[in-house]
């Protein structure tokens, strides 16, 4: 072969290799921007986590791959940083990480949401804690919503429980594995509904009302932590209002240091402990969606 032939393809394998690292070196790096940062929200700081590339594939009927790959990002986005703040952080160790589903996968679990609101009931009084309550839901899963069409929510609940997963593996509590609810909870509280008051998603058994009925005193006393999975447009509005407060302390104390407010933007994650943080959404002035999930370990 002539030498300058020779060079020719050295030069074009050259050229090829420097085209396949310049997009894989910023992805590479970019994943190793994942480390969190804690952000400054109203003077407080909070523990916040951008992700910087957000699942993001359409939801069709799924062979398995989407839960594996759900699975492996739950382990990238879910690091020892993220357990630590989980663990002993400040605010029931409140974690958020935004774009954890990029903008496509984002509207069509909005949209989703939307068709199945009307399928919503107002939420029933049934302990104290629940007193002040004034959204709509409804216990879905994931059979169900494949089953029916709805698999940008099904996708929605096994991100959920991939993050489940991730978290029975690093943080055990007491020694016991985590485990997700069966059901996830659907909700929305409507434009114009008065919120709902500061509560605690878990409690211990015997902080529980005593004519309460066993399996729902089982039920919440096995709660351990909450990821709340924002189903509303990316862009909400300061005017929307209808922000996730949460309290500093238990008792509510404090004045305005002792909370911090969360804009409830679609695509985003939040996660703490259960029985620590005690937190309410504010009056809402545009419709307002989430998935949530509880992860239980015996008490």
């Amino acid at each position: 072969m002539p030498r300058c032939l020779r060079h020719k393809q050295r030069l074009a394998s050259l050229a090829s290799l420097a085209a396949l690292l310049y997009f894989l070196i910023p992805r590479a790096r970019e994943s190793c921007s994942f480390a969190a940062v804690a952000g400054d929200v109203q003077g407080k700081r909070l523990f916040v986590r951008r992700v910087p590339d957000g699942f993001d594939d359409f939801a069709t009927f799924d062979t398995g791959t989407v839960a594996e790959e759900l699975a492996q990002r739950a382990a990238l986005a879910l690091d020892a940083e993220v357990v630590q703040q989980l663990s002993t952080g400040d605010f029931g160790g409140l974690v958020c990480l935004d774009n954890i589903l990029g903008p496509r996968l984002s509207d069509q679990l909005h949209q989703e949401a939307k068709v199945l609101r009307k399928i919503l009931q107002p939420s029933t009084y049934w302990n104290r804690w629940q007193e002040g309550r004034e959204d709509s839901y409804r216990l879905i899963d994931r059979s169900s919503c494949e089953l029916h069409g709805f698999r940008g929510m099904a996708t929605g609940i096994d991100l959920l429980v991939a993050v489940c997963s991730r978290l029975a593996e690093i943080c055990p509590v007491d020694g016991k594995r985590v485990g997700p609810t069966p059901h996830a909870q659907l909700a929305c509280f409507a434009e114009g509904s008065a919120g709902y008051a500061a509560h605690t998603d878990g409690s211990s058994m015997a902080d529980l009302d005593v004519d309460m009925p066993l399996d729902q005193k089982q039920m919440i006393s096995s709660r351990r932590f909450t990821a709340i999975l924002y189903l509303n447009e990316r862009e909400w509005e300061e005017s929307y209002a209808g922000a996730f407060r949460a309290f500093r302390s238990k008792d509510m104390s404090g004045g305005d240091s002792g909370f911090v407010d969360v804009w409830p933007r679609g695509g985003s994650l939040v996660l703490f402990r259960c029985r620590d943080l005690a937190h309410q959404v504010l009056a809402a002035q545009h419709d307002r969606y989430a998935l949530t999930m509880w992860f239980t370990a015996p008490e």
